[in-house]
């Protein structure tokens, strides 16, 4: 199957990070949200593993850390009706969840239920890269943002990861994929 894809957001991308202890209630996950005071880094951001591009501020000592770090990112669709589907890879370190313009679009290793700042994930087991798929319906022309909150397992973990990719499959990609199918099929034997 002949498949387009477009990297909307690669891995080692720039976001823009908020690693203070501080509670930035909903807004942050919106797209109108001014981000322009945060601190900006490639991923991997994370810290305590070695292998971070950006190492994000941890907390106030060794013993205690920040239970959630805040994580966006923008990217530009010209024409959102053209993809059929998203799918997404994320490295995470314990718990996620991930929004695309404000939406909640996937969660892991986190309690089902509204979460903040302060709210840990299930445990701190460590994680391999997660896969997910999103609706094509949350984009939209232009402007989107994706923002990921990545949470403790307990306040003295000694680390954090994250890096996300985020692909989108193109429409005609799946229609020319049926055709070339189609054109392809070998008849039935006749009996």
């Amino acid at each position: 199957m002949v498949c387009a894809q477009t990297v909307l957001v690669p891995m080692g991308a720039t976001w823009k990070f908020l690693a203070d202890g501080s509670n930035p209630g909903t807004a942050w996950r919106t797209l109108d949200f001014d981000d322009a005071a945060w601190a900006r880094g490639p991923a991997e951001l994370g810290y305590g593993e070695g292998d971070e591009a950006t190492t994000v501020p941890s907390g106030t000592g060794s013993v205690s850390h920040f239970v959630t770090t805040y994580f966006r990112t923008s990217f530009v669709v010209d024409n959102s009706g053209r993809y059929s589907g998203l799918s997404g890879t994320l490295v995470y370190d314990d718990g996620a969840v991930v929004y695309l313009n404000g939406a909640e679009v996937f969660r892991i290793n986190m309690p089902a239920g509204p979460v903040s700042f302060n709210t840990l994930a299930a445990d701190s087991s460590e994680y391999e890269p997660a896969g997910f798929a999103v609706d094509a319906g949350h984009l939209r022309a232009g402007r989107n943002v994706i923002a990921v909150e990545i949470h403790q397992g307990d306040s003295g973990s000694s680390d954090i990861s994250f890096d996300l990719r985020l692909e989108a499959v193109t429409r005609e990609a799946r229609a020319m994929s049926a055709a070339h199918a189609a054109s392809t099929a070998r008849p039935a034997a006749r009996q």
